[in-house]
């Protein structure tokens, strides 16, 4: 059995009266790593657990008359826990092997002092604490980052950053209730944390360690392809309208000079991907555009001009987070684009926009599916709402 112990190295009486607890239940240690214990299973015992601070070098003359010392004294090595020698007895008339409380003491503060690595881990998590809470209460919606997340990656960074808020005053509490001791000059062998506390840090760390392995792990995007022209047979499968019904001209000016030597101050970018996850069943992306860039520095460029449209089509859970979706990004844009409200037949919604430069932005929401159309010609998108009502037929 695995088990992960929720004690840290300064805390030695806890951790020892935790392993004591797991061996009068029938788990008796066999090894640490990283903070989780290997147990077998035993019938239960009454044995001591105790760590002893020593700075003595691994596999050297001084830890064997050391260990030697030990076993004279009634006391088993287990293993090693950091610093710490981990040492078992089942005699009840076993000497203690650390006897001076000023010797305990002293050990206990230079522990909590020598972790530097343990301050580092919590200012990291007060940052992804405070950075995940931030992410819950930004204006984007709810809607809008469970469908870019994914419900699993959307459910999973909610757990981390739960777990880390959890956590975080959790670990303070500790080094400052250890601090006040070692102040005090409080040494006693069965002070013991909160059970519950201990049993919420034992949750906490390993579901910690376990959302941030499937963040990590979590599949993005798939099937994209940057920079090749698109085929007729990809315009064909796609369920809308793509600049080519809405511009021939524009559609075919793109692709003729993307067959021409790119200079380097003009780009012709193609970006087709497609896209599953739980609550979005489907999504495509198709951008077609020619960026043209003038020296403004040393290896520096400013942009002239951009031409061309990009679409984003989705196809949602439900029409109730196609509509909460679609909300979510116009108050996200709003400050950027002034929309209005169009009724066309055949649409739920229709909103159409321009930013400061100009750009148009169209939104059209048919049940649970949103198209997205971002023109960054002069070309009113307006007049082609028949064709994508068409073609989104």
């Amino acid at each position: 059995m695995i088990k992960y112990i929720p004690y840290r190295s300064w805390e030695p009486d806890a951790v020892e009266t935790w392993l004591t607890d797991q061996a009068a239940k029938g788990w008796e240690l066999v090894d640490i790593t990283l903070h989780f214990g290997q147990f077998r299973r035993t019938a239960p015992k009454r044995v001591r657990y105790r760590l002893d601070r020593q700075v003595l070098g691994r596999l050297t003359r001084a830890e064997e008359e050391y260990l030697a010392l030990c076993k004279e004294s009634g006391w088993d090595f287990v293993c090693n826990l950091g610093d710490c020698y981990v040492l078992r007895t089942e005699d009840e008339n076993a000497v203690e092997i650390q006897s001076d409380p000023a010797l305990y003491l002293e050990g206990l503060e230079k522990a909590l002092r020598g972790k530097i690595g343990w301050s580092i881990f919590i200012l990291i998590l007060l940052g992804f604490t405070i950075a995940g809470l931030a992410m819950f209460f930004r204006r984007d919606g709810i809607a809008y980052r469970l469908v870019e997340l994914g419900f699993l990656s959307f459910v999973n960074q909610f757990v981390f950053c739960l777990a880390a808020a959890l956590l975080f005053p959790l670990e303070i509490v500790t080094v400052i209730r250890i601090k006040k001791r070692i102040k005090d000059g409080t040494v006693d062998r069965h002070f013991h944390r909160s059970p519950r506390a201990a049993r919420l840090r034992a949750v906490l760390v390993p579901l910690l360690i376990l959302t941030l392995i499937l963040d990590v792990v979590h599949p993005g995007y798939s099937n994209i392809h940057r920079g090749d022209s698109l085929s007729d047979e990809v315009i064909a499968a796609l369920p809308f309208a793509t600049l080519r019904d809405i511009d021939p001209a524009g559609a075919a000016k793109i692709a003729a000079q993307s067959r021409e030597p790119h200079s380097e101050l003009k780009l012709v970018l193609y970006d087709y991907c497609t896209y599953r996850n739980l609550p979005m069943p489907a999504y495509y992306s198709v951008s077609e555009t020619i960026d043209t860039w003038k020296k403004a520095g040393v290896n520096q460029y400013e942009t002239v001009s951009r031409t061309g449209c990009a679409f984003y089509y989705r196809k949602l859970w439900s029409e109730n987070l196609a509509r909460d979706y679609l909300s979510d990004q116009l108050t996200f844009h709003a400050d950027g684009c002034d929309y209005e409200t169009i009724a066309y037949p055949g649409f739920d919604e229709v909103w159409y926009g321009l930013d400061a430069d100009s750009n148009q932005s169209l939104w059209l929401r048919r049940g649970d599916t949103l198209l997205e159309v971002y023109s960054l010609d002069s070309a009113d998108l307006r007049e082609y709402l028949d064709i994508f009502a068409e073609k989104l037929s």
